[in-house]
């Protein structure tokens, strides 16, 4: 237990700063994030690190894990950076939140840990796209379903006035095309 732990524990006690950043920006908590790194994630949460410090493209370290889905450290990473208090509705600079990252990497337990967590699935970015758009688009049916399940608005148009819908076909997901126009048909059917 103390042979890693030990040279971070040593470099912040003898005043490591951790305000320093990259050339794009990063802290030492972003780059612990992309890395999956939860134990040090958690270090530098401990030692006061702001949890929802922003970068250059304007990224929380949330936006991070939500965005590098390579396995369960990025959803270990992502329940710390929840556990303290990040906001799960920030926006970066295309106005995207972590929500519509997990939807475009199609990343189910992300995007049901951000649910839980009160993300809004029906946010939208700088053109409008709500992450139902983004899941619906790149194929992603599972995250079709669980926005869909979590009051994602399937009728939701973006600056261009598409809807996921029109977006599922324009790319041929014929399964995500189908369950969009039954819950059309069940919404006319209800307004009757």
């Amino acid at each position: 237990a103390q042979g890693c732990a030990s040279p971070r524990w040593f470099l912040m006690e003898k005043g490591a700063n951790l305000e320093i950043r990259t050339p794009a920006a990063d802290t030492a908590l972003h780059l612990a994030v992309r890395a999956g790194a939860a134990s040090i994630a958690d270090l530098l949460l401990r030692k006061g690190m702001d949890t929802n410090v922003r970068n250059q493209a304007e990224e929380a370290p949330l936006h991070i894990a939500a965005l590098q889905n390579k396995g369960r450290g990025h959803a270990d990473v992502a329940r710390q950076l929840l556990h303290h208090k990040a906001h799960v509705n920030a926006q970066d600079k295309q106005a995207k939140s972590p929500l519509h990252l997990a939807a475009e990497q199609g990343d189910k337990t992300m995007a049901e840990m951000l649910l839980k967590a009160r993300a809004d699935p029906n946010a939208q970015d700088k053109e409008k796209k709500t992450p139902l758009h983004a899941a619906a688009t790149r194929g992603h049916l599972s995250i079709v379903e669980v926005l869909l399940a979590n009051k994602g608005r399937a009728g939701a148009k973006d600056m261009d006035g598409c809807t996921p819908l029109h977006y599922a076909t324009m790319k041929g997901n014929i399964d995500i095309v189908k369950i969009l126009i039954m819950l059309e048909l069940a919404e006319l059917s209800q307004q009757r």
